[in-house]
């Protein structure tokens, strides 16, 4: 009987044993599993977070991860993407815990994914594929009785392995059309589809469900190349290719049963930057002479501010010695017997436009334009400023027109030759001159506008008038311009101060957003008051981490 008992004794622990071995296995090794759960459990109407606070994960952004305790967090992404969510342990791999990630929705709160639940806890790195959707709100919990933080990453998901050439294929039509339906993720269905003309091509489905996952893959040597992995921008992807080339789409499910219609058609790409396009359009449609009072008075705010009272009206820094020497000389002849700065100033004026000849294809140095006495009308207005310099008054170059400005638009003005005047600092005025013109010794700036002239800049420094749209800051519709517009240096690109940049983005043949640029920090430098001054220009850019 004892030994009966005994037999019974062993057979009990020779089935328990497994079974305990099984249970130790699991609770060591780590586990990943998503739960899978009813429909009803799905949706929650009131906050899963109770009164438990909800904390932003940009916060706990080290650079390259989110590294966070236990506890929930806020998260919104910036655009439609299936991702995963990592999740790893920090420092202790056999720490359990399981995550959950619940999305605002219409009447309440939707479980988008899990990691593990609470009876069953996870270790070490885990992930969970979730359908993120544009600037939708996001909460992450994380929970573990560890003190511990966690690492969390929001990356794409990658397929390891390169699948073989299908033999079950359905081609597709000369209209690169196919009507795709699936049961699940374990369901594959592959297109093939072969090039007809050389091009871009965009690679298109519409899956009402976000549950489709398209990739693309090229057939070369016998073997498929992937060409991108899952669909970029959700559901797009524009790639070039060859006539003749053969694509192989995979199409499958993240979960559930979904159907949509695939397209593969040749498109172009069409590249916009808005701030350009408001520039044009502003330019294009603006006749020069309503903004060309407001520059004129630019013009001398700029004067006042720069030139007036410091060392850069009186600068002559771009001659050697020996030529300073020879226009010092000339500068005092031309004025001697003169009584008061104006009467310097007008006699220097004169004697450029007496002595020195109109060629536009002169040399713009003033040197030179004395020795070969011609210039352009550069040529002269640089020679008159370093002569009035030489001999003690500030003087300046402003650029831009000429022209009937009733007549033009600025984006017409542009297409035009520009014209350059000068700015003489006398007795206590600034005084415009353009002895081409035979302008002399102008002070209100009305009517230096009145009289057709249209400022731009002075020296290299375009200017923005009061009320006037930045889109004129420049005599072309540059990329980059520094500009000085109310006592501020600014740096535009297109018109629009650089830390207020609008979007340059593209498009396709069917109108359809393909991507964004990136703005990013720049910065140049103006020389200004005998010294250079950075001008920084504040960019942003948006990362899924930070």
């Amino acid at each position: 009987m004892e030994e009966k008992r005994e037999k019974q004794f062993r057979r009990i622990i020779c089935c328990l044993l497994p079974l305990c071995l099984f249970l130790v296995w699991v609770n060591i090794l780590p586990v990943s599993a998503q739960t899978q759960l009813s429909a009803s459990a799905q949706i929650q109407s009131a906050a899963p977070w109770g009164t438990e606070t909800v904390k932003e994960t940009r916060a706990y952004y080290d650079g390259a991860y989110w590294r966070v305790p236990a506890g929930w967090y806020h998260y919104q992404p910036t655009k439609d993407v299936w991702k995963d969510l990592l999740v790893s342990n920090s420092e202790d791999y056999f720490t359990d815990y399981y995550v959950a990630v619940w999305k605002k929705a219409d009447g309440g709160y939707e479980l988008a994914g899990q990691i593990g639940d609470v009876a069953h806890q996870v270790q070490g790195s885990t992930s969970v594929s979730i359908c993120w959707n544009k600037d939708v709100d996001y909460y992450i919990q994380i929970v573990s009785d560890s003190k511990e933080t966690f690492r969390l990453d929001v990356s794409w998901t990658l397929e390891i392995t390169r699948p073989e050439v299908p033999s079950d294929v359905t081609v597709s039509g000369a209209d690169g059309k196919t009507e795709v339906s699936v049961s699940g993720k374990e369901e594959l269905k592959w297109i093939q589809y072969t090039v007809p003309e050389d091009g871009r091509y965009k690679i298109r489905f519409a899956d009402a469900k976000n549950m489709a996952r398209v990739d693309i893959y090229k057939l070369r040597d016998g073997r498929l190349t992937d060409l991108g992995g899952l669909v970029l921008d959700f559901n797009r992807n524009y790639q070039d290719f060859k006539k003749g080339d053969i694509l192989y789409v995979r199409c499958t499910s993240w979960q559930d049963a979904t159907s949509y219609e695939l397209s593969i058609k040749k498109t172009e790409e069409h590249y916009y930057e808005e701030n350009k396009e408001h520039a044009g359009t502003v330019r294009s449609n603006t006749k020069a002479s309503t903004v060309a009072n407001a520059q004129a008075q630019a013009v001398i705010e700029y004067l006042n501010a720069v030139y007036k009272n410091t060392d850069r009206g009186l600068y002559v820094g771009h001659m050697d010695q020996t030529d300073k020497n020879v226009l010092k000389k000339l500068a005092q002849k031309i004025t001697e017997g003169c009584t008061t700065e104006t009467q310097k100033a007008d006699a220097i004026v004169r004697w450029v436009g007496r002595n020195i000849k109109y060629d536009t294809s002169a040399s713009s140095y003033s040197p030179q334009v004395f020795y070969t006495r011609t210039g352009d009308c550069y040529g002269d207005t640089m020679l008159i400023a370093d002569l009035a310099r030489l001999c003690g008054l500030r003087a300046a170059v402003a650029e831009g027109w000429k022209a009937d400005l009733t007549r033009w638009t600025i984006e017409e003005l542009s297409d035009i030759t520009g014209h350059a005047w000068n700015y003489i600092y006398a007795d206590g005025q600034w005084r415009m001159y353009d002895g081409l013109w035979g302008n002399y010794n102008m002070t209100d700036p009305s009517a230096v506008a009145a009289k057709g002239y249209y400022s731009s800049g002075v020296e290299g420094i375009y200017l923005i008038g009061k009320g006037v749209d930045s889109s004129f800051a420049s005599i072309s519709l540059d990329a980059w311009a520094q500009v000085y517009q109310n006592g501020e240096w600014l740096l535009l690109q297109y018109g629009m101060p650089i830390n207020a940049y609008k979007r340059a983005y593209w498009t396709d043949d069917d109108g359809e957003f393909i991507r964004e640029d990136e703005t990013g920090v720049g910065w140049s430098s103006i020389w200004a008051e005998d010294r250079f001054y950075l001008v920084f220009a504040e960019g942003y850019q948006e990362d899924i981490n930070g």
